[in-house]
């Protein structure tokens, strides 16, 4: 028979986020990057994240903490990212596309969200007005239902011989059934016919 030896006590380990300050005693910022798909996004707009905050004097790793979250793809998983982020006590999220701006909005109602990327920020509930956005949530709008009909008329212009265009378009996000709109109006002018093709996941 062997010999029962006595049970070592076990240790328990919690994990928990400490903030850790610079140089004089400042706190480091923590900023939240949510992004599509690290594959996919441009790497320039990480590096103009990165430079633009080095401009106004804070540098990546010592002032500043940047906490990446990945979508992958997948739209789905924007609440479970941004309910991480929130748990993380990040200082701000910075998203670059509408969805993922709208999952902020929801999901971080006490922190401040920056985006880029979103084409109608009023059309998608995001902000009030362009002029006074309101609550938490600020960015740059890329003004697409007032620039969709322009492009359709470059098309138009680069290829006259076209009659039906194919677009692209995701359902679950409002600013793109604004743009089918503006589209449907243009597309009258230029003689064309729009096809629109419902797309949700990658």
């Amino acid at each position: 028979m062997r010999s029962a030896r006595p049970a070592r006590p076990r240790r328990a380990v919690a994990a928990v986020p400490v903030r850790a300050t610079v140089a004089g005693g400042g706190r480091v910022r923590r900023i939240g990057y949510l992004t599509a798909s690290t594959r996919a996004d441009f790497p320039l707009l990480h590096d103009a994240l990165r430079q633009g905050l080095r401009d106004l004097g804070q540098v990546d790793g010592q002032s500043i903490e940047r906490v990446v979250r990945s979508a992958d793809g997948r739209v789905d998983r924007y609440p479970p990212l941004v309910a991480e982020l929130v748990e993380l006590n990040v200082d701000v999220i910075v998203t670059a596309n509408t969805p993922a701006a709208i999952a902020a909005k929801t999901g971080a109602p006490g922190t401040p969200i920056v985006f880029a990327g979103v084409g109608d920020p009023v059309g998608s509930d995001l902000v009030k007005s362009l002029s006074r956005p309101g609550g938490n949530v600020t960015g740059i709008a890329l003004l697409t239902p007032e620039l969709t009909p322009k492009r359709l008329a470059l098309l138009k212009e680069a290829a006259p011989g076209i009659a039906r265009v194919a677009v692209l378009s995701n359902p679950g996000v409002k600013g793109h059934i604004q743009e089918l709109r503006g589209l449907d109006e243009a597309s009258r002018s230029l003689q064309l016919r729009i096809r629109p093709v419902e797309v949700r996941p990658a």
